[in-house]
C-alpha cells in the first residue's frame, strides 16, 4: 500500500509518498494520521501501530530511552503551534525498542479545508554533527549518568517478560553510549554455548548481525582466554584482537578470532552473566568506530550492568534453552540517585 492514514485526505497520502525522506503527518493534537513507507521502514513500525498514537509519547526519546518531558520538547511545541522548526541528532524509538538517532524538520500543512496539522520529516544527522556525537559518547560518564544508567537498566529489564525484547533493550542501553557492539553468549543445559544475539550500531541504528549468531564450541576447562574464563564465572576482563592472536587453544578461541575480525572491534569488555547460583552466559561489549579503548576503570560499571541483566532478564533466555534448570530470582536493587553507590 502506498502511504497510510485514517480518514479521507488522499492528497496528503499522495504527498507523503512523493517525499524521499521518511515523513509522518500529525493532526492538530499531535496524533499520527499518516506515515510514508520510508518512515515505516526506518522505524520498523506497522502503519496500524502508528496511526492514532501521540507522536511525541510513542516515538521521541532521550539518549537513555526515556520519554522526553513534554514541557522540554521543542518538537512537540512546534507540532502544536504550527511553527517550522528543526532539531539535530535526537533519539527516536523503533518498534523493537532500539533507538535511532535522527534529525528532524517540522512544518505545518493544509491538505484541504478540514485537514490540517503538521508534517515531520526525519533524516540522518549531518556529518559534522556526528563528530560531536562521537565526542559525546567518548566522554567519561558522570556519577549521575552512571546511576541513571544503572537505574534504567533495572527498570527496562524488569518491565518486560519478552526475552527477545529484553535482550534488545539491554543492547540499546549501552550501544552506542558505551560501545559499538553487544554480543550475548548463553550456556545451555548440556554446557554448550550459543551466541544468541549480536548487535551493531551502524548508520545511526542498531542492527542485528544474525550471520554471527548460532552455536559455538563448548567452554574449555582450563583456557585462560577471556570469554572462556567469563563463561566459567571469572571476573570481567579486557580483550582485543591481540588477545586471540597466535594458535587458538580451543574452538571457542577460533570463534572469537572470527568475531574480532568480522566486527573490527579493537577493544572489548567480556563479563559473566550470573544468576543466583550459576553462570548463565557472558556479555561482550566492543568498540570499533570509537577510538578510545576500554580501561580497567570501566570494569566495575560494565560488570554491574551485566549482573543486573543476569538477575532481571537473561534468566528467561536460559529457561528457554535450559528448561530443567530452576532459576530463583531475588529482587534487583534500584540505585538511589541521592546517595553514593548502588
Amino acid at each position: 500500500m502506498s502511504g497510510h492514514q485514517t480518514g479521507s485526505g488522499a492528497l496528503l497520502d499522495a504527498t507523503l509518498e512523493r517525499l524521499r525522506a521518511p515523513a509522518i503527518a500529525v493532526d492538530d493534537d499531535g496524533l499520527i494520521v499518516a506515515a510514508n513507507n520510508a518512515a515505516l521502514s526506518l522505524l520498523g513500525w506497522a502503519a496500524w501501530e502508528l496511526v492514532g498514537q501521540d507522536f511525541h509519547d510513542l516515538l521521541h526519546r532521550d539518549r537513555y530511552g526515556h520519554s522526553v518531558p513534554r514541557t522540554r520538547c521543542r518538537m512537540r511545541k512546534a507540532l502544536l503551534t504550527g511553527d517550522t522548526r528543526h532539531g539535530d541528532a535526537e533519539w527516536f524509538a523503533r518498534e523493537d525498542a532500539t533507538l535511532v538517532q535522527l534529525s528532524w524538520l517540522v512544518t505545518s500543512y493544509n491538505a484541504g479545508s478540514d485537514v490540517t496539522g503538521a508534517l515531520v520529516m526525519l533524516y540522518e544527522p549531518k556529518q559534522d554533527d556526528s563528530n560531536d556525537i562521537d565526542a559525546e559518547h567518548s566522554a567519561p560518564l558522570t556519577e549521575l549518568d552512571r546511576l541513571t544508567l544503572l537505574a534504567e537498566t533495572t527498570t527496562q529489564l524488569t518491565s518486560t517478560l519478552d526475552v527477545d525484547e529484553g535482550l534488545h533493550r539491554l543492547a540499546a542501553l549501552t550501544v552506542p553510549r558505551l560501545a559499538n557492539w553487544a554480543v550475548f553468549d548463553v550456556l545451555t543445559e548440556r554446557d554448550e554455548v550459543r551466541r544468541v544475539l549480536v548487535m551493531e550500531h551502524k548508520d545511526g541504528i542498531l542492527v542485528e548481525r544474525d550471520d554471527l549468531e548460532g552455536p559455538i564450541p563448548p567452554v574449555p576447562e582450563e583456557s585462560p582466554m577471556p570469554l572462556s574464563r567469563a563463561l566459567r564465572g571469572a571476573a570481567s576482563s579486557l580483550a582485543g584482537p591481540a588477545t586471540y592472536q597466535g594458535p587458538p587453544d580451543s574452538g571457542i578461541a577460533v570463534e572469537q578470532q572470527r568475531l574480532f575480525t568480522e566486527t573490527g572491534m579493537h577493544s572489548a569488555v567480556i563479563a559473566p552473566i550470573r544468576g543466583l547460583r550459576d553462570v548463565l552466559g557472558a556479555l561482550t561489549r566492543g568498540r570499533a568506530q570509537r577510538q578510545d579503548a576500554f580501561t580497567p576503570a570501566d570494569l566495575p560499571l560494565l560488570e554491574d550492568l551485566t549482573r543486573r541483566a543476569g538477575l532481571a532478564q537473561v534468566r528467561d533466555t536460559v529457561q528457554e534453552v535450559w528448561p530443567s534448570r530452576p532459576v530463583q530470582m531475588p529482587m534487583v536493587p534500584v540505585p538511589c540517585l541521592g546517595r553514593e553507590g548502588t
